[in-house]
Parts: C-alpha cells; structure tokens; sequence
C-alpha cells in the first residue's frame, strides 16, 4: 500500500495490473508519496485496509482474462531469468525437480492449477478487493493514460503516463505465449468470469458470460 497524505489518499497495489507504471507516476507527480513497506504490496484489501490513510482507496483493475495471461508470461519469464520468487506457497508449487511448470505446461493446465490456488498473488480481482468500501476508486489498466492523470490533476497531454507490459513483451520476443484470450477454453473463461462477475459487470460489460 501506497499513502498519498496530501491528496488524501491510499493506493492499494495488486499484482498485474500495471501498479508499477502507477506508482512511478504518482511518485513523479505527487507530494510525499511513499510506500508502508514491501510487506503490504500486493496484499488483499482487506489485509492493509486498517493502515490505509485519507478519504479514498484507489487501485488498478485490468480484464481478468488479461491479467491472468500477464501472470503466466510472468512467471514464465522469471524462470528464463533464473529469477522464480519464492514469496508464497504457490510460487512453490509451480516448481518441480527444478523446473518451472509454467514453462512446460500450456496456459490451459497452468490456469486449471491457478484456479485451485490460495495464493493471495493469484486470488481474483473480486476477492481481492474485499469488502469493496464505498471510497474504493477503481482505474481500469486500459484507461491508465487518462483517468489516472485525470484523478492525480495532472495535463495527460503534457505529462503521459509511461506504460509497458514488461513481461508481455519478453515472452512474445521469444515467441514462447502466444498471448490471446479468444483461444481459451470456454470451461476456463466461464470460471474466470464466474468468479470475477462484479469486475466483468461493472468494469468490461462488453464482456459477456462465455
């Protein structure tokens, strides 16, 4: 979590969801704006929220379907790098005889295994975001380029917000994930937007229930 005390604001920060490019905007852009420590970065909501300080919660959301193939492309790129964390049980299980299943597995039986996860890394936008409080500000990644200098007061013409999906980038350089969420299985989609519903219904209404 991020405290922004000047403009009166928390900034929760979840995984893949273009966080990093956020927060490097919002340290260029704001007045003593710091981190409580790498301890409540990616954490549930519900878990940093009594640390949380001004009127609003703000955090990044992008389409699950989308967020989803970022983490694997992810984690598949730390195991190129020899770079694989081990900050949860479940980065454990994705190691095995010291290979990364990621990256012997398709996306299909990676997500089947991500869905059983408890891992708070891998928990769904919705679950995250627990107890959705009234003052919770949500920026979709897809409209970071106007809505975040719009809630900073910032010119986006003046000031753009820097913004690359790293891990994308790499893993489709080595031609490793062909990145696409139209070719997911309809059992997995169905999941995902089972369980991400008030994301989907809120946020990506163009998204239909597969």
């Amino acid at each position: 979590m991020y405290i922004a005390p000047h403009n009166n604001f928390s900034f929760i920060h979840l995984n893949k969801t273009g966080g990093i490019s956020a927060v490097r905007y919002m340290e260029t852009h704001l007045k003593n704006f710091y981190c409580l420590g790498t301890w409540s970065i990616h954490r549930p909501l519900k878990s940093v929220v009594l640390h949380a300080m001004g009127a609003a919660l703000v955090a990044m959301i992008r389409n699950p379907y989308d967020r989803y193939e970022s983490l694997y492309a992810y984690r598949k790129m730390k195991y190129q790098q020899g770079t694989v964390p081990l900050h949860s049980m479940h980065d454990q299980w994705l190691i095995s005889d010291g290979n990364f299943l990621a990256q012997n597995m398709g996306f299909e039986a990676w997500m089947t295994g991500i869905l059983k996860s408890d891992s708070y890394t891998e928990l769904p936008l919705s679950e995250l975001l627990e107890p959705w409080p009234n003052n919770l500000r949500l920026i979709r990644l897809e409209d970071i380029q106007t809505d975040l200098p719009a809630f900073l007061g910032v010119d986006c013409s003046l000031f753009p917000v820097p913004h690359i999906n790293a891990s994308f980038l790499t893993i489709t350089a080595k031609n490793s994930f062909n990145r696409t969420y139209i070719e997911w299985p309809v059992e997995l989609q169905r999941e995902v937007w089972d369980r991400e519903e008030r994301i989907f219904t809120n946020y990506y209404p163009k998204e239909e229930r597969p």
